[in-house]
């Protein structure tokens, strides 16, 4: 599986060789569609399940929110909130937080977020901070790509 998971890093690298400006303003774009929830996701932790979110935005079930991430075109819940928290990571890592503080500011272990970056990413928080957020952006949006681009969603 590790071979695997390289081989794609080496293909999106390869595919993605814009420049950080379109990349940023891809994320800031993608980010700006949830921005209503993705500060709730900044309030709350890991263990953040789509029934919780949706009660906290004032709907009546997760459906709501599943129907709402659809509407505006945005992956399913698990899939956006384990990135954000990646990528949020990434970004926080390089204003010198690090996970600890950061899983220790949402009351929660940093044994969890470790094991986060590990089974989204398929690397270590090493390698993954060492990459840094454009990296982990960059890995987000090709994950978030089918639900996220410019034609139709795809429903699964």
């Amino acid at each position: 599986m590790r071979s695997v998971r390289r081989v794609f890093d080496d293909v999106v690298a390869a595919d993605m060789t814009d420049e950080p400006e379109r990349l940023h303003g891809t994320w800031r774009s993608t980010i700006a569609r949830c921005a209503d929830f993705t500060r709730t996701l900044d309030r709350l932790d890991l263990g953040l399940r789509p029934g919780i979110l949706a009660h906290a935005l004032g709907m009546p079930a997760a459906s709501a929110l599943h129907k709402l991430l659809r509407s505006r075109r945005l992956p399913p819940f698990r899939l956006l909130r384990d990135w954000y928290y990646v990528v949020a990571m990434t970004e926080r890592f390089s204003e010198q937080e690090t996970v600890s503080q950061f899983a220790l500011a949402k009351g929660k272990s940093p044994s969890e977020y470790y094991r986060l970056i590990v089974r989204v990413t398929g690397h270590s928080w090493g390698c993954v901070s060492a990459h840094g957020a454009t990296w982990a952006k960059r890995h987000a949006l090709s994950q978030w790509a089918i639900w996220v681009g410019d034609d139709e969603p795809k429903v699964r």
